[in-house]
């Protein structure tokens, strides 16, 4: 703790150190054992001021062992900070209430109230701390009411714990944190959900990634609800699958020959081979803009991708099957009988048949069941086809994690959650024409498939479907 009586400061002085006091335990009078002091910095408009706290530390000797000494310290300076509850209090809710950054809160802090020595991790330390074990009903009641019917689900492991979140993506909202010391398993999932049911929560549609932690639990606590498999992470997984084509094409590029040493080359075999190094150079460094999405590029990466698929006709074949998958989940696919015709459209091209590396991909899409997750959010005008909204969750925790000290202990890692839990965000959407929070609309009945996946019925089932 710093030593404040050194700073060039105005110093107050206040003395709460009468000769006897009633003991709070036994309501016996005690003699002052000693006089200590405390500093803290106090906030003044005029210049820095020190307040000196002496105060009385008194030992009952009637008490029992451990429960024996007490200090006369008034209530707003019942802190291990060198600034009173008060102070603290008035940041804290320029912070939450003003939606002041920490840092010009310090900065305020330190022109206006004379906090010279104020830094923005000892605002930082003052809203965990507010905020640590918190239960705000009210809070909780807001984001029922606000619900938009869907919800995403995600857990985090770093250093031996695990993290689940569960969020609303429309209305930008946390629902719900759990911190485990173990890997989760469905136990602990089927507890979150049956807490979240408890409270209220009926949602529509859950999003989650493609752990088989939650098929299974989400159609037993809430049959209606449909399971969206993050498409996210299915289009990246398939693309990085597809890797091994793209270096199989790579391979069927005209190379320079091998030559024999000390055999000289002429200029025009100097000027082939550079050609095809060059050529070569340019297909292997363009590798990304074949699985980029069509929407997604500029003229400048459309001319360099068409440059490379002339110099390497073998890409032409997985550039087509690039973008006839992501088509099948961009925003131009609108019902899921369309989205089933760009699959079938894929499954049946006899060029995808033959090559082996696109088996992976092939495999997948034929999977009815895993498809009708993936396209579980066509049944809705607005619902959320990815987890990444809880994933941004996650990334926020790991934010603080490395900007500031590391939250190692159980006590400070349930503080930052709560705090994250709490904070103040954007509000979430609204409804143009109600006016009420937005909610996640159901398309018309002829939109939506007429056969519904079938919920898996047990545990293998589950992993199979996941």
């Amino acid at each position: 703790m710093l030593d404040l009586s050194k700073i060039a400061a105005h110093h107050k002085c206040i003395r709460t150190a009468p000769n006897y006091v009633p003991c709070p335990t036994c309501a016996m009078p005690v003699r002052r054992h000693e006089v200590r002091t405390r500093q803290f910095w106090e906030p003044s408009l005029h210049q820095p001021t020190i307040l000196n706290l002496n105060f009385g530390y008194y030992v009952c000797p009637d008490c029992p062992e451990g429960a024996r000494s007490f200090a006369m310290i008034p209530p707003k300076y019942r802190t291990r900070a060198q600034y009173d509850l008060d102070t603290q209090d008035a940041i804290l809710n320029l912070v939450n209430q003003r939606k002041t950054s920490l840092i010009d809160a310090a900065k305020w802090s330190k022109q206006y109230l004379n906090l010279k020595k104020l830094n923005p991790s000892t605002i930082s330390d003052w809203n965990l701390g507010s905020v640590s074990g918190r239960v705000d009903p009210e809070h909780h009641k807001m984001m029922l009411a606000n619900f938009s019917g869907q919800m995403t689900v995600d857990e985090m492991y770093e250093d031996g714990w695990c993290i689940i979140r569960v969020t609303d993506p429309i209305q930008n909202v946390e629902l719900h944190w759990t911190l485990l010391d173990r890997n989760a398993n469905q136990d602990d999932i089927r507890k979150i959900f049956s807490d979240l049911k408890k409270e209220g929560y009926s949602p529509s549609i859950v999003a989650s990634d493609g752990s088989t932690l939650y098929p299974g639990v989400i159609a037993e606590v809430w049959p209606g609800a449909r399971h969206q498999r993050c498409v996210f992470h299915f289009i990246k997984a398939l693309l990085t699958s597809l890797g091994k084509a793209f270096w199989a094409a790579y391979k069927t590029m005209p190379k320079k020959p091998r030559r024999k040493k000390g055999k000289h080359r002429t200029k025009r075999q100097i000027q082939n081979d550079t050609i095809k190094e060059d050529n070569q150079s340019l297909v292997r460094t363009s590798r990304w803009l074949i699985f980029k999405n069509p929407v997604n590029l500029s003229d400048w990466e459309s001319e360099r991708l068409c440059l490379a698929i002339h110099l390497c006709p073998a890409l032409r074949t997985l550039r087509a099957l690039v973008r006839e998958l992501l088509a099948i989940f961009d925003s131009s696919t609108d019902t899921l009988a369309q989205a089933e015709e760009r699959r079938t459209e894929i499954l049946d091209n006899t060029d995808y048949q033959g090559q082996s590396a696109f088996k992976s991909v092939l495999d997948a899409l034929s999977d009815l069941d895993l498809f009708h997750r993936l396209t579980a959010y066509l049944a809705f005008e607005n619902a959320v086809k990815t987890s990444n909204h809880a994933e941004r969750e996650n990334r926020s925790h790991r934010h603080h994690q490395k900007v500031r000290y590391r939250y190692r202990s159980e006590n400070a890692l349930r503080a930052l959650l709560s705090y994250l839990h709490h904070r103040p965000r954007m509000k979430g959407k609204i409804d143009q024409r109600s006016g009420e929070p937005l909610r996640i609309k159901t398309r018309h009945p002829s939109l939506i498939s007429a056969h519904p996946p079938p919920q898996p019925a047990n545990e293998m089932e589950v992993k199979a479907a996941a």
